[in-house]
């Protein structure tokens, strides 16, 4: 894994009930002052 000082992004991973390996649920990112999520396709569908 790499990581950065000043990331602005990052990935949000959820164990799934029953599951075995975690998925990406989605993705924040910061826009300024603020931080926004926006669900992964795959997690939705």
């Amino acid at each position: 894994m790499i990581s950065r000082a000043n990331a602005t992004d990052a990935f949000v991973w959820i164990w799934l009930p029953e599951a075995t390996e975690p998925v990406v649920a989605g993705r924040l990112v910061q826009d300024r002052e603020r931080l926004l999520f926006a669900y992964d396709a795959s997690y939705r569908s």
